[in-house]
C-alpha cells in the first residue's frame, strides 16, 4: 500500500475519523490490558489506524510498538509516514516540530537498516513536504536525493522501486525539470502500470513538455484505473480540471468546457453525499472549499464566491476560506469594499493572521490608500512569527510595503524592502522585480531598471501560457513590457487582464498610464491627431478607474494630467477647466500630493488665474518638503509637468551640488530643446555634458541629434543619431531622426534603408509596424503612391487590431496622395476596431466630402460629434505666420484654362528649373501624371500662376503647354524640389456649385519634427469665373505679418541685427499684436540688450500674453 500518497490523499481528515480511531485506540489499550500485546500487534493497529485517516492514533500505536521494540525499522518507517499526515493539519511552530519528528523517525529506521528503501523513501516524502511548506530549494535537493538513494538501495523490490521513482519524479517536475521528470514516471509506471500517481505526474510531464496530445491520453488512462469510488470521486474533479487545462491549450474548447462542467459535477457529487451525512474524507464546509478553489482555477470567479460563501456559512471560523474570498473579490472581481469585509472577518477571529492583514493592505493599495496599507503591512512583519511556513506572506509583506514606499518617493527604502521579499521567498520575484525596476527608473538608473524588466517579462511570457485565466497574471505582463517602452503590447496585456476582470482597477489605471505613453510616441513624432486621440481614450479608461473606485485620488490626479496635455496640445480653455475639477477632486481625497497640487497650479496659469497658481506652486513645493523630496525630484517632476523653465532653474540647483548628475543635464538639454525658443547650442551643451559624463548616454546622443535637427544641421543629426543606435540600433527615436535627417539632405534611399534596418532588427510585431508607418510617411511624402500602400499594408498585417494606424494610414492616402476612396477603407476598418473614435468619422467624412458624397459626409461628421470631436468648420485661408514657405495656394479654372497659384514668402528667390509637378486623381485612384517645370524664378513675396495648358510665360504667369488636365471632382496637386522630395501639395474638391475648395499643406525647409507654427494647413475657396477671381490668400509686401516671417527667419539663421530690424517695421504696422512684441523680445535677448528685450516683453505681457504650457512627459503614476 503507497501510504505517502493516501496521506496526501487524505489531508484533510475528518473529525469523526479522530474520533473513531481514539475508540478503536481505547479499545487496542484495553485488549492489551487483558493479554500482553507485542510489538508487531501494535504495529497492525497502526497500520489499521492510518486506513481510517487516524495519523495521530497510529503514530501513538507505533510508539507503543517501538517502546516494545526499540529496534523495530517497519515501526519507525511507519511513524515517520504517519507524522507526515499529521503535520498536513498543523501550523506554525507545531509543523516544524513534526517536521522534525518524523525526520528523526526515517533517521532511526535507517540507523537500523542503512539500505531499507522504504525508508529512504519516506524521508524524501516528508523533505517534499517540508519544501512545499518553507520554499527551502535545499529541502528539494535533499529530497532527490534520498529518492535516489532509494532507487539504488531498492534491489528486487518493484513496489519500493516503483514508490521511490515516482518520488523522484514528483521532485524533478518541482525543480522545472520536466523531461527528467517524465522518464521518472514511466519507469514507476513501468514498475507498476496501474499506479494512479505515477500516470498523473506523467500527464502533467507531458503538457509542461507541450506533448499535450499524449497528455490527454494519458488523463484517460487515469480514469480507467481507479481502484474504489470514494478515491475516484474525490480525486476526478482535480484530473477532469486539468485535463480541461490540457483540451484548451490544444484549442479544444468545446471538450475543454465539458472537462470543467465535469470536475463541478463531481464535487457536486461529494457535497451531496456529505450533506446527506454519508461518511467522506472532508467535512460539508471542505467540500464547498474545494468546489470554491476548482472554480477560480477555471477563472469562474463569481461561482468560487459563492461557493466559498457556502463554506463560511457552514465553518464561519475558517480564516483560509475567508482570506481566498477576499482575495477573489478583490483581484478578480474589482468589488473592494466586499474583500475588505472578508478580509476583516479573518482579522475577527485572529488579529495576527497574516494572510488577512496583506489581504487587506493590498486592497487599499489598489485604492492608493498608502498610508493605511502601509501600517497593515508594518504590523503583519511584526508580528508574525519568522518560521519558513510563514515565508509567503511575509515576503508579501515586504513587497507590499516596498509599493507604499515607491509610491511615497522613497525610493532607496523601497529597493531595500523589494529586495527582501525576494530574499524571504525566492519562488515568486516577479513582483518585487517590477518594483525595483520602476523604483531604478525613478532614480534614473535606467540600465539596472531594464535588466529587471527583461527579466519579468521572460518570466511572465510563461506563466501566461499556464494561467491563462489569471488576470493578475496579464496585469504583470503589462507592466513589465510598459516598463520596456512596449506600450501597445502592454495596453493590449492590460486589456487582457480586464476581459477577465471588468473591475480590476489598478488594469485600468495602467492601461491609463501606458496610452498616455504612447500618445507622447505620437507627440514626438509631430502627430497631432494621433495625440489626441490616444489621449482622449487615455482619458475613458481613468474615467473608468474612477467609476470603479470613486475614492482613488490617484485616478484623479492622473486624469488631471492627461487633460492638461490633451488642453495643451488642442488650447482648448475647457480642457483645463476639466483637469482643474480633476485635481480638486483629487486633493480632496489627498490634500498634500505635491503633484497634484503643481498640476492644478498648471491648469490655474493657463486660464489666468495666476494668483491661485502660485499658491498652488507654493503648496506643491511645500508639500515636496514635507514629503522628503529632493531637490532632483522636484526637477523631474516639473519636466513631467511641462514648466520647462522653471525645470531647468531647479537641476542649475542640482548640478551646483551634483556636476556629474549626468540625467540633470539630459533634463535640462531637453527643457532647452521643448522651451521652442531656438535654444538649441544651449541644448548641446548640456548633451555634451551628460556624454562626458557617461557615454553611452543614449538620451544625451538622441537629443543632440533631435538639436541638430532643429538646426538644419542634418549631417551633424545623423552623426549623433548613429552614436545613439549603436547603443540600442532598435530605438525609435534615433532612427526617425537619421530616418529624417537623410530625406531632408535628399538621400531618399538612405532614408528609407533606416527604416528597413530598424525593421529587420527588431523581433515585435508591433514595432516592425511603427517603423513600416513611419516609412510610409516618407514614400507618401515623395508621392510614391504603390510604396506607400505596400508599406501599410505591411503594418496593417503586423498590427491588424491598431486603430491608429489604419486612421494615421487613411490620413496619408487623402492629405498626402488625394486617394480618398482608398483612404476610406481605411477609417472602415479602425471604425470596425473602435466605432467611438471621433477622429476616425471625422476623418471619413473628409474623404467623403472630397469624393462628392455629401450627404454621406455629412452623416459621418454627425457621427463625430455625436462622440464628442469638434469638427471644424471651413473658413477662408489667412496668410500663414510661418516663415520660409512655398506654397501652393490654390487651384482656379475657367474654361479650358487650368492653373495653380504658387506663393513665396520665404527670404530669398527659389529657382524651380527641374522641378516636378505631380497630379493624382482622387477619386479612381488612377495613375499620377507628372511634368518638369521650365527655368523660372520666384521672387520673395511673389505669387505666380503656373498654366497647365498652352500660352506665353511672362512675370506672372509660367504656361506649361502640357496635356494634364485636372479631375472635374477632386484630386491632389504636389510641387517637388529637384532632389524629388515633397514641398508644397493642394488637395482640392469641385462643390457643386462649381467652386473649387482645397486644403493646402506647405512643407518646406522646417526643423525636425515640424512645430504646429511652421505646418500650414488651410481651406481656401474659389469662386466666380474670371481668372484672377479669387479670396485674398496672397499677402501684402507691407503686411507687419510679412515682416515677422523675415524677422523670424533672420533669427533662426542667427542674423539678430537684421531680425530686429524687421521686427521694428512690424510693430509700427501693428503694436497691438502680443506675438510680435515676443519675438522681437527673443531677437534682443540674443544681441544681449536685455533692458530693451524686457520692455519689450512687458509690452507683450501688458497686451494679454501667457505662456502656454507645452505637454511633454509621463503622466504622474509612470507605468
Amino acid at each position: 500500500m503507497n501510504n505517502n500518497r493516501v496521506g496526501k490523499r487524505h489531508k484533510n481528515s475528518r473529525l469523526w475519523a479522530t474520533a473513531f480511531g481514539l475508540l478503536v485506540l481505547l479499545a487496542l489499550s484495553v485488549c492489551a490490558l487483558a493479554e500482553e500485546k507485542t510489538a508487531e500487534s501494535w504495529y497492525k493497529s497502526g497500520q489499521e489506524l492510518e486506513k481510517m485517516g487516524s495519523w495521530q492514533e497510529a503514530v501513538d500505536a507505533y510508539d507503543q510498538a517501538i517502546i516494545l521494540n526499540p529496534d523495530y525499522k517497519e515501526a519507525w518507517c511507519a511513524k515517520c509516514n504517519a507524522l507526515s499526515n499529521v503535520n498536513l493539519e498543523l501550523s506554525g511552530e507545531e509543523q516544524n516540530i513534526t517536521f522534525t519528528d518524523a525526520i528523526q523517525a526515517c533517521d532511526r529506521a535507517l540507523e537500523i537498516d542503512p539500505e531499507d528503501s522504504r525508508s529512504w523513501a519516506g524521508k524524501g516524502f516528508v523533505l517534499y513536504q517540508e519544501f512545499i511548506v518553507t520554499a527551502d530549494p535545499g529541502k528539494l535537493n535533499e529530497s532527490l536525493l534520498a529518492y535516489e538513494k532509494a532507487i539504488e538501495v531498492a534491489g528486487s523490490d518493484t513496489s519500493a522501486l516503483a514508490e521511490a521513482w515516482l518520488g523522484k519524479g514528483t521532485a524533478l517536475s518541482q525543480m522545472g525539470r520536466s523531461g527528467e521528470a517524465l522518464a521518472a514516471q514511466e519507469k514507476a509506471i513501468e514498475l507498476n502500470e496501474s499506479d494512479v500517481q505515477a500516470w498523473m505526474g506523467k500527464a502533467m510531464a507531458l503538457s509542461k513538455l507541450g506533448r499535450d496530445e499524449e497528455a490527454v491520453q494519458a488523463y484517460d488512462r487515469i480514469f480507467e484505473l481507479y481502484p474504489s469510488e470514494e478515491q475516484r470521486i474525490f480525486d476526478y474533479p482535480y484530473i477532469w480540471y486539468s485535463k480541461g487545462r490540457v483540451l484548451e491549450k490544444l484549442g479544444r474548447e468545446e471538450e475543454a468546457a465539458q472537462a470543467y462542467n465535469k470536475s463541478i459535477e463531481d464535487v457536486d457529487t461529494i457535497i451531496g453525499w456529505v450533506a446527506s451525512g454519508r461518511e467522506f474524507y472532508m467535512n460539508l464546509s471542505e467540500a464547498w472549499q474545494y468546489k470554491g478553489q476548482l472554480l477560480e482555477e477555471q477563472g469562474r470567479y463569481e461561482g468560487a464566491v459563492e461557493a466559498l460563501d457556502n463554506a463560511t456559512k457552514i465553518e464561519p471560523k475558517s480564516i483560509r476560506d475567508w482570506n481566498l474570498k477576499g482575495f477573489l473579490l478583490a483581484s478578480e472581481l474589482g468589488r473592494y469594499d466586499e474583500a475588505i469585509q472578508a478580509y476583516d472577518s479573518a482579522l475577527k477571529i485572529d488579529p495576527a493572521d497574516a494572510g488577512a492583514l496583506v489581504g487587506k493592505g493590498n486592497v487599499l493599495r489598489s485604492l492608493a490608500r498608502y498610508q493605511e496599507a502601509g501600517e497593515l503591512y508594518d504590523r503583519a512583519l511584526e508580528i508574525t512569527p519568522q518560521l519558513p511556513q510563514n515565508n509567503y506572506q511575509l515576503a508579501k509583506a515586504w513587497y507590499g510595503k516596498g509599493e507604499v514606499l515607491r509610491n511615497q518617493g522613497r525610493y532607496e527604502e523601497a529597493l531595500k524592502a523589494y529586495d527582501k521579499a525576494i530574499e524571504i521567498d525566492p519562488r515568486y520575484p516577479q513582483e518585487p522585480r517590477i518594483g525595483r525596476a520602476m523604483a531604478l527608473d525613478h532614480m534614473d538608473r535606467h540600465e539596472e531598471a531594464l535588466e529587471y524588466y527583461n527579466q519579468t517579462l521572460s518570466d511572465y511570457e510563461r506563466i501566461t501560457k499556464d494561467n491563462p485565466r489569471k488576470s493578475y497574471v496579464w496585469h504583470g505582463l503589462g507592466r513589465s513590457l510598459a516598463g520596456l517602452g512596449r506600450y501597445e503590447e502592454a495596453i493590449a496585456a492590460y486589456e487582457k487582464a480586464i476581459e477577465l476582470n471588468p473591475r480590476y482597477i489598478d488594469a485600468w489605471k495602467h492601461k491609463g498610464y501606458a496610452l498616455d505613453n504612447l500618445a507622447l510616441t505620437a507627440y514626438g513624432l509631430d502627430d497631432p491627431g494621433n495625440f489626441s486621440r490616444i489621449l482622449e481614450d487615455s482619458i475613458r479608461t481613468f474615467d473608468k478607474a474612477i467609476e470603479i473606485a470613486p475614492e482613488s485620488w490617484e485616478a484623479l490626479s492622473d486624469k488631471g494630467a492627461v487633460l492638461l496635455r490633451f488642453a495643451g496640445s488642442v488650447n482648448d480653455k475647457s480642457l483645463y477647466e476639466r483637469a482643474l475639477e480633476s485635481f480638486d477632486k483629487s486633493l480632496e481625497i489627498s490634500p498634500e500630493n505635491p503633484d497634484t497640487l503643481a498640476g492644478k497650479g498648471v491648469a490655474l496659469k493657463a486660464l489666468g488665474r495666476t494668483s491661485e497658481a502660485d499658491k498652488a506652486f507654493a503648496q506643491a513645493d511645500a508639500a515636496s518638503t514635507k514629503a522628503g523630496e529632493d531637490l532632483f525630484k522636484k526637477g523631474a517632476n516639473l519636466f513631467k509637468n511641462q514648466s520647462y523653465e522653471e525645470a531647468i532653474e531647479a537641476m542649475d540647483k542640482v548640478l551646483e551640488v551634483d556636476p556629474k548628475n549626468e540625467t540633470a543635464w539630459d533634463i535640462k538639454g531637453s527643457s532647452f530643446i521643448l522651451l521652442a525658443s531656438n535654444m538649441y547650442n544651449e541644448a548641446l551643451t548640456c548633451f555634451d555634458k551628460a556624454i562626458e559624463i557617461y557615454p553611452q548616454d543614449i538620451w544625451a546622443w538622441n537629443g543632440k541629434g533631435d538639436a541638430f535637427n532643429h538646426m538644419r544641421r542634418y549631417e551633424d543629426a545623423i552623426k549623433a543619431y548613429d552614436k545613439a543606435l549603436e547603443i540600442d540600433a532598435q530605438s525609435f527615436g534615433p532612427v526617425s531622426g537619421k530616418a529624417w535627417a537623410l530625406w531632408k539632405l535628399g538621400r531618399h534611399n538612405e532614408s528609407l534603408k533606416a527604416y528597413d534596418d530598424a525593421i529587420l532588427s527588431t523581433s515585435q510585431d508591433s514595432n516592425k509596424a511603427l517603423f513600416l508607418f513611419e516609412k510610409a510617411h516618407l514614400l507618401a511624402e515623395n508621392g510614391d503612391y504603390n510604396e506607400t500602400v505596400k508599406a501599410l499594408e505591411e503594418a496593417s498585417r503586423l498590427a491588424p487590431q491598431d486603430k491608429d494606424l489604419w486612421i494615421n494610414g487613411g490620413v496619408l492616402l487623402s492629405a498626402h496622395l488625394g486617394k480618398y476612396e482608398k483612404a476610406l477603407g481605411y477609417y472602415d476598418r479602425a471604425l470596425e476596431i473602435d466605432p467611438a473614435d471621433g477622429y476616425a468619422w471625422y476623418a471619413k467624412g473628409e474623404a467623403q466630402k472630397a469624393l462628392g458624397r455629401t450627404s454621406e459626409a455629412d452623416v459621418a461628421f454627425a457621427k463625430a460629434e455625436d462622440l464628442g470631436y469638434k469638427v471644424q468648420n471651413e473658413s477662408v485661408a489667412e496668410m500663414s505666420l510661418s516663415p520660409k514657405i512655398l506654397a501652393i495656394t490654390s487651384i482656379k479654372a475657367t474654361g479650358e484654362d487650368e492653373f495653380l497659384v504658387v506663393a513665396n514668402s520665404r527670404i530669398e528667390a527659389e529657382n524651380l528649373n527641374g522641378w516636378t509637378l505631380n497630379v493624382s486623381d482622387g477619386r479612381n485612384g488612377s495613375i499620377d501624371q507628372s511634368i518638369t517645370l521650365p527655368d523660372f524664378t520666384i521672387d520673395p513675396d511673389e505669387r505666380i500662376n503656373i498654366h497647365l495648358g498652352r500660352g506665353k510665360s511672362n512675370e506672372t504667369d509660367v504656361f506649361l503647354n502640357s496635356a494634364i488636365t485636372l479631375n472635374d471632382t477632386a484630386g491632389n496637386v504636389t510641387l517637388k524640389d529637384d532632389a524629388g522630395m515633397s514641398v508644397a501639395s493642394f488637395g482640392y474638391r469641385v462643390e457643386p456649385d462649381g467652386s473649387v475648395s482645397g486644403i493646402m499643406t506647405a512643407e518646406g525647409e522646417f526643423s525636425y519634427p515640424p512645430s504646429d507654427s511652421n505646418e500650414v494647413r488651410m481651406v481656401v475657396r474659389e469662386a466666380g469665373s474670371g481668372p484672377y477671381v479669387s479670396t485674398k490668400t496672397e499677402y501684402e509686401p507691407e503686411s507687419a505679418y510679412n515682416w515677422v516671417d523675415r524677422g523670424n527667419a533672420l533669427a533662426e539663421q542667427g542674423n539678430y541685427d537684421e531680425a530686429v530690424k524687421a521686427l521694428d517695421n512690424a510693430t509700427k504696422l501693428n503694436p497691438q499684436d502680443k506675438h510680435i512684441w515676443m519675438s522681437k523680445g527673443d531677437a534682443l535677448k540674443a544681441l544681449g540688450r536685455n533692458t530693451e528685450a524686457d520692455a519689450a516683453y512687458a509690452r507683450a505681457k501688458e497686451l494679454g500674453y501667457e505662456e502656454q504650457p507645452s505637454f511633454f512627459g509621463k503622466v504622474n503614476g509612470g507605468l
